[in-house]
């Protein structure tokens, strides 16, 4: 049991803590996860993951105040997301997660689901409202000071 548990939270970990780049690492076994990730969700897929880790975020007490999340919303988040894991895990990708687990032991499937959350996070990032939303902050650099300290003419 304890070793299931540590792979499902080097998962949720590995999603959650996603940043937009990830180092690749010339590995075959991660490569070979990561397209399989990749090529057996949707976008649909890829959005449900991103609003999983919306509302992983929303939970925190710092952030509680900007989101109304319901118990009812997370519940059926983290259902839809679990289903996908199984679906992922369980089915389309078990080949490729077992050969990758066996070399590697459990903590590897942080890449590629690292990766898999990069995607769900690019699905939000194409739209237009979100770009304006993310770039809203440049109205307030110095750009005078940002030129000078950047040396852009």
């Amino acid at each position: 049991m304890l070793f299931k548990q540590k792979l499902l939270l080097s998962i949720a970990f590995s999603v959650l803590t996603t940043t937009f780049t990830t180092a690749s690492i010339a590995n075959p076994k991660v490569e070979a996860a990561k397209r399989c990730l990749g090529d057996n969700t949707t976008g649909k897929d890829r959005k449900e993951l991103a609003k999983w880790i919306f509302l992983a975020i929303a939970a925190h007490p710092e952030m509680r105040d900007f989101s109304n999340v319901t118990s009812e919303i997370t519940e059926k988040s983290s259902r839809t997301t679990g289903a996908l894991m199984n679906s992922l895990m369980l089915d389309k990708c078990t080949p490729e997660m077992v050969a990758l687990i066996t070399e590697s032991g459990p903590s590897a499937v942080e890449l590629p689901f690292k990766f898999l959350g990069e995607l769900a996070m690019k699905e939000l990032m194409t739209d237009p409202n979100v770009s304006t939303s993310i770039q809203g902050f440049s109205r307030y650099i110095d750009k005078e000071k940002a030129d000078r300290v950047l040396k852009v003419k």
